[in-house]
């Protein structure tokens, strides 16, 4: 491995350990104020998704993604669709916001939240329609043969093009979750159904069409397969039938069912509750007897 290719991989593993170390000390202070907050499962799910983005990288994974194609394509479902989730569950901002000095958290603090050019920026670069424009665009190269080819032929390409999309997802996951700092105004549930189908979509044709194209796709695993001997045992169109069923599957198990449980959410009605004075005389008594309730009552009989 060249000294640029170890540089692309070993920077980013050492910001998202320190982004995962104050987490972790953002997380204690927490514990001592207001632990609601600082809920274990929180500090488990931080460091649980870091792990996974990181394991893209690390062998036996990555290096096994360049000879299998299916191998790929779990680096995608990591990156994409189970790290993210895990990150933003756990609350991050908050938690390392809470980590770092005083007064460096306060300026940060009022940079990300309060009027500044800071807030503004963030407001527009993390817009939830550029998000899904943008998670989409890096969705639909990231499985073009094309670039497929040329990323893999270059080390720090796929590197970079893999941590591209995992802040692409990120961005993506921000807006489903909703853990993240509120710069935005809350979106309908129906926005919500939409931008998680708006996903599912490309994923499950990307799948299917990997799966049952019938012929190889991608030139390098073509290659790969015809010149050396492949790990498990399978040749070049089952590793590419696997690579499809693994993103349709796990795509919609996670897009859908997120879609699912929103639809849920969206059409859960609260017990009715009775209107006021629902049993006042004047709408109890029957039509073309309201004069009734203009005639004097006789007074109750005494009792002795």
């Amino acid at each position: 491995m060249t000294t640029s290719n170890l540089a692309w991989q070993l920077i980013p593993l050492v910001l998202c350990g320190l982004l995962g170390l104050l987490f972790t000390r953002g997380w204690l202070r927490l514990r001592l104020i207001a632990s609601e907050l600082a809920a274990p499962a929180r500090l488990i799910s931080l460091w649980a998704g870091l792990a996974l983005l990181c394991a893209a990288h690390l062998p036996p994974l990555y290096p096994l993604s360049g000879e299998l194609l299916f191998a790929r394509s779990i680096l995608k479902i990591l990156t994409v669709m189970v790290a993210p989730p895990l990150i933003w569950l756990a609350a991050p901002v908050h938690g390392v916001l809470w980590g770092l000095p005083g007064g460096l958290r306060g300026r940060a603090s009022r940079a990300i939240l309060g009027p500044s050019a800071i807030h503004n920026t963030l407001r527009v670069v993390t817009a939830p329609g550029l998000a899904w424009l943008l998670f989409i665009s890096v969705f639909v190269i990231w499985h073009d043969a094309r670039f497929t080819s040329w990323s893999m032929a270059q080390g720090w390409a796929r590197h970079l093009s893999l941590w591209v999309l995992g802040l692409a997802a990120l961005l993506y996951w921000s807006h489903v979750v909703g853990t993240a700092p509120r710069i935005h105004a809350r979106l309908p549930l129906w926005v919500f159904f939409a931008y998680l189908v708006g996903a599912d979509i490309p994923n499950m044709v990307a799948g299917v069409t990997i799966s049952f194209t019938g012929r190889p796709i991608y030139a390098h695993y073509a290659n790969i397969h015809a010149t050396t001997a492949s790990p498990f045992g399978v040749d070049v169109l089952d590793d590419q039938i696997i690579a499809g069923g693994l993103i349709w599957f796990f795509g919609s198990i996670v897009y859908f069912g997120s879609a699912v449980l929103v639809m849920r959410r969206l059409f859960k009605h609260e017990h009715p509750q009775p209107f006021p004075n629902w049993d006042a005389d004047e709408r109890m008594i029957a039509p073309g007897l309201e004069h009734r309730l203009a005639e004097p009552r006789p007074a109750p009989p005494k009792t002795r």
